[in-house]
C-alpha cells in the first residue's frame, strides 16, 4: 500500500506548468516604456497537462511562440470592440497526414490586420500509448515516436518554421493559436488582458500500410464555460474505442495575458479553479496510439468588477462534472450558476423517467442535488424558479480505466493486472474473454482522485497474445471492451 501511495504522489508532482517564453526583438523592447520584465510577469501563457505531458521530454512536447506588434500596449484602445477584427495566423502547406518517411516543412506565420499586439504559438505532442510506462529508456520512446521535429531559423519573428519527419505509424497532436493583447494601467500597476482568439487543434496522422482502424471518440462534449473567480470545476471525460484499442487520456490549457486557472490532471478527470479573470483554450484529446478524437472549448473566468447584466436570469453555467461513473449510492452533484434560490426545484429528465431531485441550497450561485441510484442513460437536468428555467446535459459513465498494468511471473507470462480508473473499487466485476476475474481485495485502493484493483488471470488465458477486458460497475453499467496484448 505504502508503494502504491508512493507512486500516486509521483504522478500528482510530475504534473508541472510550463511558461511559454516570449520572443521580442531586442529593438522593440528597448523602443518600449513597458520593459521587458513587467511584460514576463505580468503575461503568463500557462501550458497544463497530465504527467504524460510534463515530464520534461522534449522528444514528447515540443512549443515555440511568438509576441507581436508590443509597441501597441502603450497606446490605449478599448478591449476587443465588435467591429475589431480577429488576429491570423496561417498554416502551409495545409496537410494533416504523412506517410513513413516522408519529410515535410512547415510554416506558422502570425499576424494582426489591425496591427494590435498578440501572442501567438505553436504546441505538438507526440500520443503513445505504453502498457508499461518507464520499461523504455527515453531515447529509444523517441526513435518511435510518430514525429520527429527540427526547429528552424524563419528569419520572421512572426514565423515558426519545422521540418516534421514521419518516423512511425502513429498519431501527434497539434495545437496553433493566436490571442490580441490590451494594456490599461489601473492604480499605476500595470496589466494585460486579452482579446478576440483564433485557434485550431488537429491530430497530425502518420500512415502506415494498415490504415483501415477506426478512430476512437468522445461520448461527452464540452461547450464554451463561463466560471466564477474562485469556483472550482470538475471535468470528466469519457470516450469508446470501436477497434478496442486501450485509450489515453490528456489535457492542453493555454491561459492568455492571465493565470486564469489551477488544475490537478489524472487520467480522465481535469479539476480546475478559477484564479484570475480573463479567457483560455481547454483541449482534450483521448488516443489509442494510432488515432485520436479532439475537443476544445474556451474557459472564461468573469472579472468580479465588470457590472452584472441588466436583468438577471436564472442560468446554469457548469456542472461540478457533466459526466460521472454513478456508484450503488446516491451521489452529490454541484451545480454553479446565476440567481438561484432557495425555492429553486431542479428536474431529472431521460427518455424513460422523469423526478424531482432533492436540493440543498448553499447559495445563490451553487445548489446540491443527489443523483438517483438507477440512472443508466443520459439526462437533461432542468432548473424552475419564479417562471424562469435553465437546462444542462448529464451523461452516466460505466467504470472508465486509464492505466493497465501487466505484471508477469517466472515463466514471463501475465498472471495479475493491475488497473487504475475511476469508480473501479468494491463492487465493480471484470471480465477477460467473457470469464469474470478475480479481484484481490488486499490490492483494492480508493481514493478521491483514483482507485486500483488488482485481477488474477486465470491459467488458460496467461499464454494468449491479447484478450478483451470489460467492466461492469455497481449500477451495472457495462463498459466497452478492451483489447489488451499480453505477448510482449
Amino acid at each position: 500500500m505504502k508503494l502504491l501511495t508512493w507512486r500516486l504522489l509521483t504522478k500528482l508532482f510530475i504534473l508541472s506548468i510550463l511558461f511559454f517564453s516570449p520572443f521580442i526583438k531586442e529593438t522593440l523592447a528597448q523602443s518600449l516604456p513597458i520593459s521587458q520584465a513587467e511584460i514576463e510577469s505580468q503575461f503568463k501563457a500557462q501550458l497544463f497537462g497530465n504527467n504524460d505531458i510534463n515530464n520534461g521530454d522534449s522528444d514528447s512536447l515540443i512549443q515555440e511562440t511568438r509576441f507581436g506588434n508590443l509597441e501597441q500596449l502603450n497606446e490605449p484602445k478599448a478591449l476587443a470592440p465588435q467591429d475589431n477584427q480577429a488576429p491570423t495566423f496561417i498554416i502551409a502547406p495545409e496537410i494533416k497526414t504523412l506517410r513513413v518517411g516522408e519529410q515535410k516543412q512547415f510554416t506558422f506565420s502570425f499576424s494582426d490586420a489591425e496591427n494590435d499586439a498578440y501572442f501567438g504559438g505553436v504546441v505538438a505532442l507526440n500520443t503513445k500509448i505504453e502498457l508499461d510506462p518507464g520499461r523504455k529508456p527515453k531515447k529509444q520512446l523517441a526513435r518511435e515516436a510518430a514525429i520527429n521535429i527540427d526547429v528552424l531559423n524563419s528569419g520572421d519573428a512572426s514565423v515558426v518554421l519545422w521540418n516534421i519527419t514521419a518516423q512511425n505509424p502513429g498519431v501527434a497532436i497539434f495545437f496553433v493559436s493566436i490571442a490580441e493583447l490590451f494594456a490599461s494601467n489601473e492604480g499605476g500597476v500595470f496589466k494585460l488582458s486579452s482579446g478576440r482568439i483564433k485557434f485550431v487543434a488537429y491530430a497530425f496522422r502518420v500512415v502506415g500500410e494498415n490504415d483501415d482502424s477506426l478512430a476512437p471518440a468522445f461520448l461527452n462534449q464540452f461547450n464554451d464555460t463561463t466560471l466564477k473567480l474562485s469556483e472550482r470545476v470538475n471535468l470528466t471525460f469519457a470516450a469508446k474505442s470501436a477497434e478496442n484499442r486501450p485509450l489515453t487520456y490528456n489535457f492542453l490549457y493555454l491561459a492568455y495575458a492571465s493565470r486564469l486557472i489551477r488544475g490537478r490532471f489524472f487520467g480522465n478527470n481535469a479539476q480546475i479553479k478559477a484564479i484570475d479573470p480573463g479567457q483560455g483554450v481547454f483541449i482534450a484529446f483521448v488516443s489509442d496510439g494510432l488515432k485520436a478524437d479532439i475537443q476544445t472549448f474556451i474557459v472564461t473566468v468573469a472579472d468580479p468588477k465588470a457590472p452584472p447584466p441588466l436583468e438577471p436570469k436564472l442560468k446554469i453555467r457548469a456542472l461540478s462534472t457533466s459526466a460521472l461513473v454513478l456508484a450503488n449510492k446516491q451521489q452529490p452533484l454541484d451545480i454553479y450558476g446565476d440567481e438561484f434560490s432557495i425555492a429553486t426545484q431542479v428536474i431529472l429528465k431521460t427518455g424513460s423517467q422523469e423526478q424531482q431531485l432533492p436540493v440543498q441550497f448553499i447559495s445563490n450561485n451553487n445548489l446540491r442535488v443527489s443523483m438517483p441510484l438507477n440512472l443508466k442513460e443520459k439526462a437533461t437536468l432542468q432548473l424552475f424558479d419564479n417562471n424562469q428555467t435553465t437546462s444542462f446535459d448529464f451523461v452516466p459513465l460505466a467504470p472508465v480505466v486509464v492505466d493497465i498494468k501487466r505484471i508477469r511471473n517466472s515463466s514471463d507470462n501475465v498472471f495479475r493486472l493491475r488497473l487504475l480508473g475511476a469508480e473501479i473499487g468494491r463492487g465493480i466485476k471484470v471480465f477477460a474473454n467473457g470469464k469474470e476475474l478475480k479481484i484481490l481485495d488486499d490490492r483494492t485502493f480508493r481514493s478521491s482522485i483514483v482507485d486500483q484493483i488488482v485481477v488474477i488471470l486465470p491459467t488458460e488465458l496467461r499464454t494468449q497474445n491479447s484478450i478483451d477486458l470489460k467492466f461492469q460497475g455497481s449500477t451495472g453499467l457495462e463498459s466497452p471492451l478492451i483489447r489488451v496484448p499480453l505477448a510482449k
